[in-house]
């Protein structure tokens, strides 16, 4: 997110990407995939910028049942725990029904751990750049 809000301050409101921050997560990876495509001063940052989005991406299920779910039952089975949540589709809504076994819970943590650390290098060096560029004018 400081990411993005680094980009949109400097390049969003007066620039030709948005009028508007983008605040759901497909969205907020398309504006920072956009402007580094868009934006020669952020060209230098594009592979690292495909690179998260897309890892973010292929965790966004995981993460939207989380924060969207409720444990159906107070305790597990062998580990697996099970949760719901409203499955809201356009025109058809019913309840999604998933299992989260915890034994798969080291391998989830190193990939956000190391996922956390990328995105606020990733900030940080958009950060520096700025700073440099704001000294050079």
């Amino acid at each position: 997110d400081y990411a993005r809000l680094l980009i949109f301050l400097l390049y969003g409101v007066n620039g030709s990407l948005t009028k508007q921050m983008p605040k759901f997560l497909k969205d907020k990876g398309k504006f920072i995939v956009e402007a580094v495509h868009k934006i020669p001063e952020l060209q230098p940052f594009k592979a690292k910028a495909e690179n998260i989005t897309g890892r973010i991406i292929n965790i966004k299920d995981l993460r939207e049942d989380f924060v969207h779910s409720v444990l159906t039952k107070a305790t597990h089975v062998n580990g697996v725990y099970s949760f719901a949540r409203l499955d809201a589709k356009e025109h058809n809504h019913g309840m999604k029904i998933w299992e989260f076994d915890v034994r798969s819970f080291p391998n989830m943590s190193a990939i956000l751990e190391e996922l956390a650390k990328d995105t606020q290098e990733f900030a940080k060096s958009l950060e520096l750049a700025f700073h440099k560029s704001n000294a050079n004018t």
